[in-house]
């Protein structure tokens, strides 16, 4: 004759199993849902305490699994109007590489984006309203160390109608880059030649080229 206790954990342990299951996805789920949302509030934040005074984002979109980030209509302003505008941003991570410590930059895609470069009677450079702190910190042998144990590389880079509006007290310069390519550029390889195309406008003189880096 059966044991009703050894007969109830049996019906019971298939119930545990979805259970686990349940969580499991109701888990990845949040974190496939929240992951964006908490990418947007980083960016925003970040840029605040950079120096920003209003930011907003349209979009943002972060696939952990293709390691892919997009971030679309982000505008961050300090005045009345925008300093820095990006209609389309995307990266791609390859995560694999990070197991040999390395970075690689699959694909960095900049689209429509507009950028102010001020540089005020101290010579400290404004990027996008945000002052850029100097950069002569001398780092300790520690932190050059770690700093030099991980390399980083990107696959291709690619901007399109990008514009950057250059001030300063002596001349001002619009540069509006309509097409820029790089490849293959990686710190672990560094006898590989980088090919390196561009099509721009500055001050509303074309120049263009391609180059072997």
């Amino acid at each position: 004759m059966d044991n009703p206790t050894e007969t109830a954990q049996v019906k019971k342990s298939p119930h545990k199993g979805f259970r686990r299951l349940v969580y499991f996805a109701v888990t990845i789920g949040l974190f496939l849902v929240g992951t964006p949302f908490a990418i947007k509030y980083a960016i925003s934040e970040g840029l605040i305490a950079a120096g920003s005074k209003h930011v907003n984002i349209g979009d943002v979109d972060f696939n952990p699994f293709t390691g892919v980030l997009i971030v679309k209509g982000l505008e961050a302003r300090t005045g009345d109007s925008p300093e820095l505008i990006i209609t389309l941003l995307s990266v791609n991570v390859d995560w694999l590489p990070l197991l040999k410590q390395r970075i690689l930059l699959k694909s960095i895609i900049l689209n429509g984006a507009q950028l102010t470069i001020e540089q005020d009677k101290a010579q400290q450079l404004i990027i996008a309203g945000l002052n850029i702190p100097t950069a002569d910190v001398e780092k300790t042998p520690k932190e050059e160390s770690a700093a030099s144990t991980w390399d980083i590389g990107l696959g291709k880079v690619h901007f399109v109608n990008n514009r950057i509006e250059l001030k300063s007290a002596d001349f001002s310069s619009d540069i509006n880059i309509r097409d820029l390519s790089l490849k293959q550029l990686f710190s672990w390889a560094p006898d590989q030649s980088a090919d390196l195309t561009f099509e721009t406008d500055i001050n509303k003189a074309a120049i263009s080229g391609e180059l072997e880096l």
